[in-house]
């Protein structure tokens, strides 16, 4: 067994103190060869306090009690555990290597208000179950939705099966509110669909040339501080060349941006 010093990390004095008493009473129930009391005892050390050490001292105790498919899983908590070292590591997949091919393995998804009940043990979702060959009846129950499942398992060893819990259907559509027109005839109030296709392209179009026109705007400014500077028939050209682009652009983006709202007032 892995000792008690392993266990000094504890996030509170109260999960420590806890942590200590059900390690100590595990070892005291190991001694006596209690194996059952032993490994209950150093899970809930593990519990109190999450490290891999309790876990494997726990799958031990179980496997020495003869419940192989409860030592798998209590290693499969200790390679869950972020402090795993290299050691725990290679003990919990030593343990794993020993008894899985006697075993199958169930992986169970779903969401985290759902649970899984086989047999007499439920465990919350997701959740993996080492179990022995056999007859199951795996139980799913969403907690929130009240959605439950059930299915009959016929397990045999080296088998790996996955099941998910199907999520609830989505609530009903809301109603469209009735309402009253001028001549009190009773009339839907549909939802407005939003701009269309041809309100979008204007705009896009729009957006496009006031981007082209901001640049052409730049080059502009540069090519008459350039004219200004050293002037030249290729500068002016450049100059005015430029000059009519940016109008050409602005010219666009107005038009575009006018079509655009004429679309969308329109809902095309």
């Amino acid at each position: 067994m892995i000792t008690l010093l392993l266990l000094l990390s504890a996030p509170t004095p109260e999960a420590q103190k806890l942590a200590q008493q059900s390690f100590a009473e595990a070892e005291l129930a190991f001694g006596r060869r209690e194996y059952a009391a032993a490994a209950a005892a150093f899970e809930q050390a593990a519990r109190a306090v999450p490290h891999p050490a309790p876990w494997l001292n726990a799958a031990e105790a179980w496997e020495k009690a003869g419940a192989i498919d409860r030592a798998a899983e209590d290693c499969e908590q200790a390679l869950a555990v972020p402090e795993a070292s290299a050691v725990h590591r290679q003990a919990a997949f030593a343990c794993l290597d020993r008894h899985g091919p006697q075993l199958a393995f169930l992986e169970v998804q779903g969401p985290s208000t759902g649970t899984a009940r086989i047999d007499d043990r439920s465990s919350d979702l997701p959740t993996r179950r080492w179990l022995r060959p056999g007859r199951y009846v795996l139980r799913l129950e969403d907690r929130t939705s009240g959605t439950q499942e059930e299915e009959v398992l016929n397990l045999v060893a080296g088998q790996r099966l996955t099941r998910a819990l199907t999520p609830p259907p989505p609530p009903p559509a809301l109603p469209r509110v009735l309402t009253q027109t001028p001549t009190s005839s009773p009339a839907l109030i549909a939802e407005s669909p939003g701009p269309g296709i041809a309100t979008w392209a204007a705009f896009g179009v729009a957006g496009g040339a006031t981007l082209g026109a901001a640049i052409l705007g730049a080059l502009t400014v540069s090519a008459q501080s350039n004219f200004e500077a050293a002037p030249s028939q290729d500068a002016a050209d450049t100059f005015y060349g430029r000059r009519t682009g940016t109008n050409v652009a602005l010219a666009v983006a107005i038009g575009a941006a006018g079509a655009g709202l004429l679309f969308w007032a329109l809902e095309l």
